[in-house]
């Protein structure tokens, strides 16, 4: 059965129009088996239209015409099927065989698919009724969710540029790399040649959220590794008993210093191009090469001694992760 709307030139009658109103609406291609047991989905249903728009919106009229009032209240759209494509490939230069199959063309990637929501939830998840309602049960087996692109952009910036929100990946293992990848297999192959990564924040917290709950190892290997501070950087070991901190501290002393807290041990030869000051000195075997002064010297003795050492006065401290939001 069709129902057709064409002139004697096979077009379109200009302003033709074909309405169904009613409360229900059924397309079904269903065909019995087993005796009518079964009713099995066959057959498709195509629909080919410049526009094509599934709305669920109430509306009022006006002076004028009928505008959108509002969504329907509780409305919802569902599309479920064993798979589920939405493109916007443009074919060209297709070819197909006596049996329409294609044998020859491309397809390009163009346009757009524009999704405008509240909430935006991808999920791979199993479900079970429980108490008449569905419940997650587990995460789907082999479930993957995968998003290849050249550029990708997350973010959560307001109408003025300005950075709110949160955005939180959270997993048993996350990798954030710059890798190329076997072209077949999708695996890693090599670091991406010219490639950078960039963490930049007004404060990072990294390998603790709070100071309870912090990771058990930190490892960080490169070739070449740079650790700048402006102001202070501190390393600490053991709640501050180890510590070893470089200080900006030209205001107070005249110059830079680096301080080190705890017991030191350097088990290989150090070469020093500057004054070494110590209030005491225990030395198995000492050799002066140029010269050896001081103002009071007795043999096998060491006579006089300076003040103490200096104090730990910009020591950091551990803070909390803010809370996500």
């Amino acid at each position: 059965m069709g129902v057709t709307m064409i002139d004697d030139e096979g077009k379109l009658v200009e302003g033709g129009d074909f309405s169904v109103r009613t409360e229900n609406v059924n397309l079904r291609t269903f065909d019995a088996e087993n005796e009518g047991k079964n009713l099995n989905v066959k057959g498709r249903v195509n629909i080919t239209s410049k526009n094509v728009n599934i709305e669920a919106i109430d509306y009022e009229a006006n002076d004028k015409a009928y505008t959108e009032k509002e969504l329907t209240a509780d409305s919802k759209v569902s599309i479920v099927a064993k798979t589920v494509e939405v493109a916007t490939t443009n074919p060209k230069s297709i070819e197909r065989d006596d049996n329409g199959n294609i044998t020859k063309g491309e397809y390009t990637a163009e346009g757009d698919v524009i999704f405008k929501s509240k909430n935006f939830t991808v999920e791979s998840l199993d479900y079970e009724i429980a108490d008449g309602k569905p419940k997650v049960k587990a995460l789907t087996k082999d479930g993957k969710i995968a998003i290849r692109a050249e550029k990708t952009d997350v973010m959560a910036a307001d109408a003025e540029g300005k950075a709110t929100g949160s955005i939180s990946l959270n997993a048993k293992a996350v990798s954030v790399k710059s890798m190329d990848v076997d072209k077949e297999k999708l695996t890693d192959s090599a670091l991406a040649a010219g490639s950078t990564m960039t963490l930049v924040s007004e404060k990072m917290f990294l390998g603790a959220k709070s100071k309870d709950v912090k990771s058990k190892k930190l490892q960080a290997v490169s070739e070449e590794m740079g650790l700048f501070a402006d102001k202070t950087f501190e390393a600490q070991q053991g709640d501050g008993k180890a510590v070893v901190q470089l200080a900006d501290s030209k205001a107070a002393l005249g110059g830079d210093e680096t301080q080190i807290y705890g017991k030191t041990t350097i088990n290989k030869d150090t070469e020093v191009k500057g004054e070494i000051k110590a209030p005491k000195a225990t030395i198995d075997n000492l050799e002066a090469k140029t010269s050896l002064k001081t103002p009071n010297i007795t043999d096998g003795t060491a006579m006089g001694g300076g003040g103490g050492g200096g104090s730990l006065s910009a020591k950091l401290k551990t803070e909390d992760a803010p809370e996500e939001k």
